[in-house]
């Protein structure tokens, strides 16, 4: 997933926000697939991924001001 994602990033700058989204949303689903198995580990893949969909959310306010 992160090759596909950085790929898409570099030969379509302008979606980067929306791949951002979509791989936070691949991680929190890990995380939830997780939760029985290792929930200590499923607990920081859930922050990585809100922190990933913040970042990928404050792209999109960074291109509004441009």
């Amino acid at each position: 997933m992160p090759i596909v994602s950085i790929i898409a990033i570099i030969r379509l700058p302008r979606i980067a926000g929306y791949v951002g989204i979509g791989c936070s949303l691949v991680l929190a689903g890990v995380a939830i697939g997780d939760i029985t198995g290792t929930p200590g580990v499923a607990i920081i893949e859930g922050i990585v991924a809100v922190s990933a969909l913040f970042i990928s959310i404050a792209t999109f306010a960074g291109r509004s001001h441009n």
